[in-house]
């Protein structure tokens, strides 16, 4: 793998020295292709939430998730979000609890059945929600400078072609 990695690293950032060398590297192998979208990936995430709580930045990746959402799915349930995520109901739980008690969510009971609880954001809930929605749109506007309308197009319409391919192995 660090081949890979340092394969992929080579080709995201030619050097003078490494540009001979990409020009006779065997080509891209697919596994380099998904590495490359996860390091990507990885450094997106890094970049916007900082790296973890600090500079005012407070929210988790997860938590992020969990409020949009509360954001998108006023009224929703837990179950519902734990059904929607894929994780685990335990951790759905411990995160809606962590939000709740920092004043972002709140609960209140659902009126055909009193044990189900609806879940709404809190006034606080929806700044913090727009506050991680317009720095996640800054970021896009800043990672996407490095390319052109045409190599926007054609990035998206690449990731398309991958995307439908999911799930195609038995």
């Amino acid at each position: 793998m660090a081949r890979t990695v340092d394969h992929i690293n080579k080709m995201a950032n030619p050097t003078p020295a490494a540009l001979p060398e990409a020009a006779t590297a065997p080509a891209p192998t697919p596994e380099d292709v998904v590495e490359a979208l996860h390091q990507t990936m990885r450094g997106l995430r890094a970049a916007f939430h900082g790296g973890g709580r600090k500079e005012g930045r407070d929210l988790t990746h997860l938590d992020s998730r969990v409020l949009g959402f509360f954001a998108r799915c006023p009224g929703a349930t837990q179950k519902e979000l734990a059904l929607h995520s894929g994780r685990d109901k335990g951790q759905i739980a411990r995160l809606i609890h962590g939000l709740k008690a920092r004043g972002l969510l709140s609960a209140t009971p659902d009126d055909a059945d009193r044990r189900t609880l609806r879940i709404e954001l809190t006034p606080a809930g929806v700044e913090a929600h727009r506050a991680q929605h317009a720095r996640a749109y800054a970021l896009a506007e800043q990672s996407a400078q490095a390319l052109s309308e045409d190599e926007r197009r054609t990035l998206i319409d690449l990731l398309k072609k991958m995307h439908t391919h999911f799930g195609t192995c038995a």
